[in-house]
């Protein structure tokens, strides 16, 4: 029996329901350099989102870290639909999980660590829609 034999599929074990959406975003790394990013599925707890390969590999570029166990942090930004007008959603990441879709666009869950300045509250108001 392999380690992973007993354990439900992914969306059995997720805590919150994710909302299937298109929404573009920025990935904001530790050194500021900023990445385009579209949102694909987002809860109150993390996300999924699309990007360029090049950009993925840019945000991961290997996997000699002081502290391998502690996710690579970034920052995303992105703006709800349901409140053009406000200030952005502005939430500290960690990675969670990077997969490849095709030779030029990789997927990368992201897993929600902090919330900046109200984003936390406008967040939960538009996943309980």
């Amino acid at each position: 029996m392999s380690p992973t034999e007993h354990l439900p599929p992914v969306a059995e074990r997720r805590a919150e329901t994710r909302i299937e959406l298109e929404l573009p975003a920025r990935i904001i790394a530790r050194d500021g350099r900023v990445y385009a990013a579209a949102i694909r599925n987002i809860s109150c707890g993390g996300v999924l989102v699309h990007l360029a390969a090049a950009n993925a590999a840019a945000l991961l570029p290997n996997t000699a870290r002081e502290q391998p166990r502690v996710p690579v942090g970034v920052r995303l930004e992105f703006q709800l639909p349901a409140a053009p007008h406000d200030a952005p959603v502005a939430i500290d990441c960690g990675i969670a999980h990077l997969r490849r879709l095709a030779a030029d666009q990789g997927a990368m869950g992201l897993n929600f660590r902090h919330f900046h300045a109200g984003s936390e509250h406008a967040l939960a108001r538009f996943c309980a829609i």
